[in-house]
């Protein structure tokens, strides 16, 4: 695996039994995902796109072994998360992160912020951590007070750096964000965007990028997969995408997507 290569799916499949209709017949098995296979590099940022159950955030489970995979492997710096014992994934799992979709759902309302953001690297010691956890939170824009407070005193752009800052505090080379702006305004959608983009060029991380607004992709990917029903339909360059998408799937989200153009930088 090359130095530069932060992620590596090949051949990624993840299927369910589902309950059988009738006694005596086999049960039926839903593909979730089929045979996907991509890479990412260090830096840079990799769209999957796609509508509900396309099997994009399947498939973003799967690279973070929240999903077992039913065949493929998933390789990050190197290592193959689906062959790994649960203390070497413990071990292994500083290294790529997560950012979900809901800023209020994700955090616990019983502990404060410092707890949550600090939950990943409590092992460090307490004049580390502290130091390790005021960096963190100044660099998604929130200083050292929020420390002792609550998810509730903060606002959904606010909460959503929380969670980003949660996931930087490990210092990983990869981070997966699954819808992580489509809950909020679109002018604090653009606010988040751009933290993400000016993070990303401090310390090179790769971003995972899971959405439906093929405008968010344009502008945070250099590359774009489309899924539909759990198989790749088109992939390339973002830019050659959006301006000449050859699958009629592909034309279908590009139809639909909004303008996405708040405070946007280029």
């Amino acid at each position: 695996m090359p130095d530069d290569l932060v992620l590596q799916v090949q051949n990624l499949s993840v299927h369910y039994t589902l309950p059988r209709n009738r006694f005596f017949t086999p049960a039926p098995v839903l593909q979730a995902v089929s045979n996907v296979s991509f890479e990412l590099k260090r830096g840079q940022t990799l769209g999957l796109v796609g509508e509900s159950g396309s099997g994009k955030s399947t498939t973003a489970r799967a690279v973070m072994a929240l999903e077992r995979p039913t065949a493929g492997h998933v390789r990050i710096l190197g290592k193959d998360i689906t062959a790994l014992s649960a203390a070497e994934l413990r071990a292994h799992r500083q290294h790529f992160q997560m950012v979900f979709q809901d800023p209020y759902g994700s955090l616990d309302p019983r502990y404060t912020i410092g707890r949550t953001v600090a939950e990943p690297v409590l092992n460090l010691s307490s004049t580390t951590l502290r130091q390790r956890l005021t960096e963190t939170l100044e660099s998604v824009g929130l200083g050292a007070d929020a420390i002792d407070k609550y998810p509730h005193q903060f606002s959904g752009g606010q909460r959503q750096r929380i969670a980003i800052a949660r996931a930087l505090i490990t210092r990983p080379a990869l981070i997966v964000a699954d819808e992580a702006v489509s809950a909020l305004d679109v002018s604090v959608q653009a606010q988040v965007l751009n933290l993400l983009k000016d993070l990303q060029k401090e310390s090179q991380i790769s971003y995972l990028f899971i959405g439906h607004d093929l405008g968010v992709m344009e502008y945070m990917c250099e590359d774009i997969i489309v899924m539909n029903a759990g198989e790749i339909v088109e992939a390339g360059s973002a830019q050659r995408i959006m301006a000449e998408p050859s699958h009629p799937y592909t034309q279908q989200l590009i139809e639909a997507t909004p303008k996405l153009g708040v405070s946007l930088r280029h």
